[in-house]
Order: C-alpha cells, then structure tokens, then sequence
C-alpha cells in the first residue's frame, strides 16, 4: 500500500480509507499486513484498530488471538486527547497488552516475543511520566499562588518517573542487539527524549544547578546513523520534532525563569510530541537476525532456589559456559556476564544474570 495513505492526518480520511477497505473485501491475511503498516507509520486508533477487530473474532489458535488482542490493546492505548484521563487509560491499555504478550513469551517458539514486551512496558512507563507532569501542572492549577512555592520545590521528584521510563528505554536498547538500525535509532530518541524532559523539571527545580539543554545532543544521533542507512520519514520527522523541541526549551531557560510558565511551555511541547505519529519499529513485528545464549553455571544453585550458595572456603572463581547460536553476521566482540554477590552468614549468595553482548 503507498505510503501516501498512511501520511494523512485528518482522522476523518483514516475513517474513509477504512471503510474503502472493507469495500474491496479483502482475507483477513491482507487486513493483518494493512494493520501492521498503519501501526508502523503511527496510524493505530482509527486505521489500525477497526481492521485488527474484524481478524480477531476468526482467529484459529489462542497464541493468534492473544497476539491480535495486544495490538488492540496498543492501538487502544494512542490518546485521543492530551489529559490525565486519556494517558491514564492507555496506561491500562498497555498494561493488558504486556500481560498477553507475557504469555506468548511463555509459549514461544520461532518467534520470540520478550522484545514486544520490553517496548510495551517501555511505552507504558513514558505514558506514566507525562501522566505525572499533567498532574503536577493541574495540582499547580488549583492551588492558590501562595501555595505554589510549596509544589515547585518538589519538582525533583516529579522527575522520578521520567527518569524510570529512560532508564527501560536504555535497559530495553542495551538488549536488543540484534535489532535493526533503524529500530535502535527510535529508541535512541526515545531516550533523549525522555533526558530532555528529566533535565528540564531538574532545570525549573534549580535553575542554577541544572544541566544545559544545549549539551543533549540530538544531532550526532542524526549524522552516525544517516551515513549508513536512510531513515524512515516517520523517524526523521520524529528527529526533527526533538531538535526543535530542546532549541525551543533552551530559548525560555534562563536563571530567572517562571517555573509555572516553564511547566506550561513543557506541557505545549509535550502535546507536540505526543500528537507525532511514530509507530511501532520493525523489530516489533518481524525479527530477521536472531541471537541465543546458553549458559551453563558451576557451582548449581540449589533446587527451588533463585541464589546459588558456595561455602567462603570453596574457592572463586565461579565457572560460566556456553554456547552462542546467531544468523547475525556482526561479529560479536564480547559478551559480559554480571553476577550479584553477598554474604549471609558462612555461605556466599550470588545470583546473576545480566548479559552485556558487544558487536
């Protein structure tokens, strides 16, 4: 289908596009591959949607039904408008998608689902930090001005969540090493997007402290990946969007900024961003490159147990094996394993795993 289709943004000729679709009665194979573009170019309430609830009702597995519901519940969780109520419901919405695609992580086989999972929970708590921004701005709304101070000066931990939500989008990049260039590169936004807002709160708490937001820098992000690869005209248009919003953020930062007026112009910038098509990467949908880790750990833990015990006299250090299994032709530079360890009375505990694959 011509990209054109999926680049208009009046809902209303999303509606019409939806109902020239179903005039031309096509299987229900055809309607997945349309829901999927219109989910990748942004286009999830009004194209994907409908089309995706008409493939549920005459799925034949469970494991096809539970897929089709999360990308429901994702299409669900797009705002119609910029508000508490709405990020607040598509936080919920996000949340039932995570607990279907759980169960198809369970079940997997061919393809793996733990990367959905990552990127819905990863959306979630992004939806979450802006939720709290929009509450802390209404809070400020119907408190009289004496009690304002009051609020400003816990804008810090109103950063808490934004600063949760960074951190999965970095946690969620760090894992996916086989992904795509392109897919890397949305999270990678994501990312700075996330540290844009966290270092603007941390600016309007203490202006004097606050790190500059001329030092996020968008536009190395930019340059590395566009030599190798072409971006996507949703994921340059999102690049662009973010550039404007730190030189526009950066042109009201001064020591003596109104922290109420800079709450506002966030909130504007944030409607800005939210409204921005961005769809779902395709590494969400399609895995063409596929790495698997086997480890094999000496001393076993215990049966039943979650923590391997070692006596303090055995001596260290603790065997690690394995095998890696990859279509990747990137060469995999190397691989890190991070193991926790404490003492509990005569016996050492250590659990891991945090895997760290360099390519």
């Amino acid at each position: 289908m011509p990209s054109s289709l999926f680049n208009q943004p009046n809902d209303k000729n999303l509606a019409n596009l939806v109902k020239q679709i179903n005039v031309n009665k096509f299987n229900f194979w055809t309607l997945y591959q349309i829901s999927r573009s219109a989910i990748r170019f942004g286009y999830w309430r009004y194209l994907a949607l409908p089309l995706l609830e008409q493939i549920q009702t005459s799925c034949e597995s469970i494991e096809t039904e539970l897929w089709i519901s999360s990308l429901i519940y994702i299409c669900k969780a797009q705002p119609l408008a910029f508000s508490i109520e709405e990020f607040a419901s598509s936080e919920s919405n996000l949340q039932f998608a995570s607990l279907n695609l759980k169960f198809l992580v369970s079940t997997e086989k061919n393809q793996p689902f733990s990367f959905c999972v990552g990127y819905v929970n990863c959306l979630e708590s992004t939806f979450r930090g802006i939720r709290s921004i929009l509450t802390t701005l209404k809070v400020i709304n119907l408190l009289n001005s004496e009690k304002h101070q009051a609020v400003i000066q816990s804008l810090g931990q109103f950063c808490n969540p934004i600063i949760e939500a960074r951190q999965h989008w970095v946690n969620l990049c760090s894992k996916s090493f086989d992904a795509d260039t392109q897919t890397l590169l949305q999270m990678g936004l994501m990312i700075r997007m996330c540290l844009m807002i966290e270092q603007y709160l941390s600016i309007l708490n203490d202006p004097v402290v606050g790190t500059k937001l001329s030092e996020i820098s968008m536009e190395d992000l930019g340059e590395n990946t566009q030599k190798n690869f072409k971006p996507s005209a949703q994921t340059q248009g999102f690049f662009e969007l973010l550039c404007w919003a730190r030189n526009k953020l950066s042109s009201t930062n001064s020591v003596d900024l109104d922290p109420i007026k800079g709450l506002k112009t966030l909130m504007d910038i944030l409607q800005r961003l939210v409204d921005f098509p961005l769809g779902l990467p395709r590494f969400f949908f399609q895995r063409v490159q596929i790495t698997h880790f086997r480890l094999s750990i000496s001393p076993q833990p215990s049966e039943g147990q979650g923590v391997f015990k070692i006596s303090s006299m055995d001596l260290l250090p603790i065997v690690i094996e394995g095998t890696i299994e990859s279509n990747n032709k990137k060469i995999i530079e190397s691989v890190s394993v991070v193991l926790t360890i404490r003492r509990n009375n005569l016996v050492i505990l250590y659990s891991f795993f945090y895997l760290f694959v360099k390519r």
